[in-house]
């Protein structure tokens, strides 16, 4: 249960420190006090969102705790959030003026989920708003579940539920990963086999380029060469044969003049280099061809080159050999995962029957609690003053299954006897709504067995013997957890163990909030003016002491 609140610099709480009891506790105070303000405060702590506009005074961190006292049931649930268990549990909120939010949980940092996560299992707290909760599936059903005395039947679904996610999930990341255009192994194939039929090897590119000229200038270059050829070869007007009559008169001047042996040697070099011109010549014909086939081959080889440059986008023939061992590793792929993406898929069916088999075991405990719930409420109903009502749950089955389940609850809901129920939603006043949530929220706390719940002016739009009635529920309900109501009732305030008004101040400079606790006299005189329109008179004040149980020396 909750023992201790205590704010600092919150809006307009300068400092305030408030310590409960078990039972009923009541807070009362005029409209815009500042109760709002502490019901802030209070969710803060809880792990609301923080907003640095809070701040009382914006050089000033703002503080907020909340201790509690716990049993050793909680144990498991600080285990599971890896958290430390004590008893006392502290629970601080710290906002800083540059916006930065901390949370602990006995002086150990925690993260604002984790902070959620926790708080939601110590304190439920039902403000007007969640009058909307009424009309939201998710809450009916999550409430019919609570019912459940065999959590067994729930916790497999939720398993099945999770499994047929994982296997969806897994389905489709293979499929992403495999991918749209290259899920397709026959396409792949006729890639490779294109470029295993043209087999690229790397630098055959210029090697063709090369001979692609030559067997374009063959023509040319065989007639030159054998112009050449003719001239070299003729005996006397050659160059060959020139050279050797020149050697011929040199060697009849070498008896008469000593540099014709010298003159004679270097022209037998030049014959000697014109020969193996020759052979040169000789030599670099030999791949020289006229060859028309031969040149529409190797042409044919350079377009299917460029050809595959384009198709591709790539630019050299290396590129085109990685192309060919990525598209065998990606076929290779494909044909090993067409197994498992039957594998998968087969996984997803089996998930899939089996989620279908648990929700109907859900259902089918599902419909034996709805009359269970149905019972339930309406004796909470009868309490509050409409023992005339009628509530139906309607358990529906929906086409396609969810995280709850296969089924829709629809309540159906008559206030008055003739009345045909209808939807919940459609009908229903304020006051009947907010007696309707009371019922749904008590059924909530003794299932749940949560430690503290705190009631946001639940009471609204109900007056008479249904507030009366329902000061008779809430207490009876703080005798078994901690409650704490927000109120206007008079009914409602004098049921309360312990009584806190919310007061607000005008002080010469400033504005603030402060909470007191009420003794008898004081909370006579409170719930005096919550009965009177027109300022407390002594009747208001009878009246006040006659709901407080009290005599008139008080």
């Amino acid at each position: 249960m909750l023992s201790r609140l205590y704010v600092r610099n919150y809006a307009l709480i300068e400092e305030q420190e408030l310590f409960f009891e078990p039972g009923l506790t009541v807070l009362t105070g005029e409209t815009g006090a500042g109760k709002s303000i502490l019901l802030g405060a209070f969710q803060l702590v809880l792990g609301q969102r923080a907003d640095p506009e809070a701040l009382r005074d914006k050089q000033e961190k703002c503080v907020v705790e909340a201790e509690f006292r716990l049993g050793e049931r909680f144990s498991a649930l600080f285990k599971a959030l890896d958290m430390d268990f004590e008893e006392h549990c502290l629970i601080r909120r710290e906002i800083h003026p540059a916006g930065r939010s901390r949370a602990f949980v006995n002086d150990s940092p925690v993260l604002l989920d984790r902070l959620k996560e926790l708080s939601a299992h110590l304190v439920d707290i039902h403000s007007q708003h969640d009058q909307l909760l009424i009309h939201e599936h998710g809450f009916q059903m999550d409430l019919l579940d609570l019912l459940l005395s065999d959590r067994k039947i729930l916790d497999d679904f939720h398993s099945a539920w999770t499994q047929f996610e994982h296997s969806k999930e897994e389905l489709h990341a293979f499929e992403r990963e495999m991918g749209a255009e290259s899920a397709d192994p026959d396409y792949l194939k006729f890639l490779l086999e294109e470029l295993d039929m043209h087999s690229p090897q790397a630098g055959e590119l210029s090697k063709l380029e090369s001979r692609s000229d030559l067997l374009r200038n063959a023509e040319q270059i065989l007639s030159v060469t054998a112009q050449l050829m003719r001239r070299m070869d003729q005996d006397e007007s050659g160059p060959l044969g020139q050279l050797g009559q020149m050697e011929a008169e040199l060697n009849r001047l070498s008896s008469r003049w000593t540099d014709a042996d010298r003159l004679k040697e270097k022209l037998s070099l030049i014959a000697e280099e014109l020969s193996d011109w020759r052979r040169d010549i000789e030599d670099a014909l030999s791949p020289v061809e006229n060859d028309p086939q031969a040149l529409e081959e190797v042409d044919g080889r350079l377009n299917a080159y460029q050809g595959l440059f384009h198709k591709h986008k790539l630019q050299t023939e290396e590129e085109l050999t990685d192309l060919q061992n990525e598209l065998r590793h990606r076929i290779g792929s494909l044909e090993s995962g067409a197994e498992r993406r039957t594998q998968l898929q087969q996984a997803l069916a089996e998930a899939k029957e089996r989620l279908a088999e648990k929700a109907d075991d859900l259902h089918a405990e599902r419909l034996k609690l709805a009359e269970r719930m149905e019972a339930e409420i309406l004796r909470s109903l009868e309490q509050l003053e409409m023992p005339r009502a009628r509530l139906n749950a309607v358990i529906e089955r929906r086409e396609e299954i969810t995280q709850r389940g296969g089924d829709r609850l629809v309540w159906m809901f008559s206030a008055n006897p003739g009345s045909d129920p209808k939807e919940l939603k459609k009908v229903g006043s304020g006051g009947e709504l907010s007696r309707v949530m009371l019922a749904l929220k008590s059924m909530i706390a003794r299932h749940q067995a949560l430690p503290t719940v705190l009631f946001d002016e639940i009471d609204s739009g109900i007056s008479g013997k249904a507030a009366a009635r329902m000061a008779e529920v809430l207490r009876e309900l703080g005798a078994h957890m901690q409650l704490l109501a927000i109120t206007h009732l008079p009914q409602v305030a004098s049921s309360g163990q312990q009584h806190w008004k919310v007061r607000k101040e005008q002080m010469s400079d400033h504005t603030r909030t402060t909470v007191l606790p009420l003794c008898d006299s004081e909370r006579i005189e409170e719930i005096a003016r919550l009965m009177s329109s027109e300022g407390i008179t002594e009747a208001a004040r009878a009246q006040a002491r006659e709901l407080l149980g009290v005599n008139e020396s008080v």
